[in-house]
């Protein structure tokens, strides 16, 4: 993962209003985000499964919508 980013909606338009909190993770390719983290996460995180992180990550939040996108072009 090359990044982890958190943003609130600051202005919201529109007929309704679906969430008021994004996260955006974004890695190198594809094949990066797809990795099992299993090993890496055990290594930084011993004492805590990654089972237990997920399950308590779900109970905090609601995911509205989730999406995977991939860049096709950029400029400086």
């Amino acid at each position: 993962m090359r990044s982890w980013a958190l943003y609130n909606v600051q202005y919201p338009y529109g007929t309704s209003l679906e969430y008021d909190f994004v996260t955006i993770d974004t890695y190198a390719s594809l094949a990066d985000a797809e990795r099992d983290i299993s090993a890496i996460f055990a290594k930084a995180h011993p004492s805590a499964p990654l089972a237990d992180i997920g399950s308590r990550t779900e109970a905090a939040r609601s995911l509205v919508r989730g999406e995977v996108r991939s860049r096709i072009d950029s400029a400086p």
